[in-house]
């Protein structure tokens, strides 16, 4: 072997060294970047084991609020099938069909139902009680022959002086603009003869502002009807519209119960279906950040209390 041939064989030699070298380098590096991918894989799947079991004690049993099942069990399927008892049964008194999806809740919301349509009564009869005593104390203090008294052929008249000369008779007081009969509307006809005062001339206890000793100079031939709407003019009238207002607020707040249950029936509806999953697919609603799954659980524990939770899937 000559030297020019050593010398090619020794170099070839080289090459080949530094090659196995980088190649168990490469191969050593792999191996070392699946090792430590295996190792962040296992610390992944710990975690989440770890952070499922957090997610799970955190949830409040639901024997603990009146469920029949936790959360983990609840089925996904049947949803409308199952649903449409339980809807019917709040639209006829709430919380009936939240008790009969077994949750304790409802007991309290149709105790508050009830109480409430007993208070719908009560205000009911009280407005009704109320509205006959102003009646009957109108029939007492006011009459229609006394109204009709105020009009006749002259100004002298308190009703012509302050409604025009052109009712010239006693019958004249049907023509005014609010007249309403007894037999035609009664309860207008109640209603009218205290609360406009065109009519306020048939209360008993009238007294004309023309013989008011302000005005005793002459100066009461400018007055207009504006003056009756004084509280002098008569108390009887203002008694009377006390005791009206009285009764009618016992019906608005009668009206006022019967709206909080007409609402108290949509919410216990609209309960229900969430309880049922109808709003997150039969599921606890889910959303995602950055890419990842969350699941937020919350979980009612009694009336005064809740406990939360959140899962995130990687």
């Amino acid at each position: 072997m000559n030297k020019r041939t050593l010398a090619w064989t020794v170099g070839l030699l080289a090459v080949l060294g530094a090659a196995g070298v980088a190649g168990a380098v490469e191969i050593r590096t792999e191996a070392s970047d699946a090792d430590l991918s295996l190792g962040r894989a296992a610390w992944l799947v710990e975690r989440a084991g770890a952070t499922v079991g957090t997610i799970h004690l955190a949830a409040a049993p639901q024997a603990d609020i009146g469920g029949t099942s936790g959360y983990a069990g609840r089925s996904t399927g049947g949803v409308g099938a199952s649903l449409a008892k339980p809807m019917l049964l709040s639209l006829l008194m709430p919380g009936l069909g939240e008790a009969s999806m077994g949750y304790k809740r409802g007991y309290l919301m149709m105790a508050l139902d009830i109480a409430s349509w007993v208070g719908v009564k009560h205000y009911h009869d009280q407005g009704h009680e109320k509205r006959d005593a102003y009646y009957e104390y109108l029939d007492a203090h006011w009459s229609e022959s006394a109204l009709a008294a105020a009009f006749g052929s002259s100004t002298d008249s308190p009703g012509t002086f302050f409604y025009g000369d052109t009712m010239t008779d006693s019958s004249d007081y049907q023509t005014l603009s609010l007249w309403v009969s007894r037999e035609d509307d009664e309860r207008e006809y109640y209603e009218n003869a205290g609360k406009w005062d065109q009519f306020v001339f048939g209360w008993d206890d009238f007294s004309d502002p023309r013989g008011w000793p302000e005005y005793s100079d002459g100066s009461w031939v400018d007055l207009t009807a504006g003056i009756l709407k004084d509280t002098r003019v008569t108390s009887h009238r203002e008694i009377y519209r006390s005791m009206r207002i009285d009764s009618n607020d016992q019906f608005d707040r009668r009206d006022t119960l019967i709206y909080v249950n007409m609402f108290t029936r949509l919410f216990s509806m609209f309960q229900v279906a969430y309880l049922n999953g109808v709003f997150s697919g039969g599921r606890p609603a889910e959303f995602r950040v950055a890419g990842h799954d969350v699941a937020l659980i919350a979980q009612p524990r009694g009336f005064t209390a809740s406990r939360l939770g959140v899962s995130i899937s990687y």
